[in-house]
């Protein structure tokens, strides 16, 4: 039997997928090795399903992908700054937000911890280079 699911969870060469009758897991087929290719958190996939395995057969065309974390077809990316211990590197912010938009993913800032130190010149950098903040 095969049914179309999205990947939620990877660990060590296994995938749960989400299907309409409830979570499955599965192994990818070596194809996708041969092809260099990996199933990523967030794809939408057709598996085939026997009574004692699963397997992922065809991943489908993704909107997005993002190696680190490994996901994919994000819907936005929401980054939590803190202005207090620790305190968030702008650059680490910059660069998200470069890797956001290269993929045409809305970004989110949310500044965190104010009420241990004032985030509002934080978030007014970002408010005024156009993210939603």
């Amino acid at each position: 039997m095969t049914q179309q699911g999205r990947i939620i969870k990877a660990l060590s060469g296994f995938y749960d997928v989400q299907t309409p009758r409830g979570v499955i897991t599965c192994k990818a087929r070596g194809k996708f090795r041969k092809e260099n290719e990996s199933p990523l958190v967030g794809d939408a996939v057709w598996i085939s399903q026997t009574d004692t395995s699963a397997m992922i057969e065809e991943i489908l065309p993704r909107k997005n992908c993002f190696l680190r974390p490994a996901v994919s077809n994000l819907d936005a990316v929401v980054l939590l700054a803190s202005c207090a211990v620790p305190v968030t590197d702008p650059f680490l912010i910059d660069r998200i937000t470069a890797i956001a938009g290269n993929q045409n993913v809305p970004v989110i800032v949310c500044v965190n911890k104010c009420d241990l130190a004032p985030g509002e010149q934080f978030a007014d950098i970002y408010r005024h280079a156009g993210f939603e903040t």
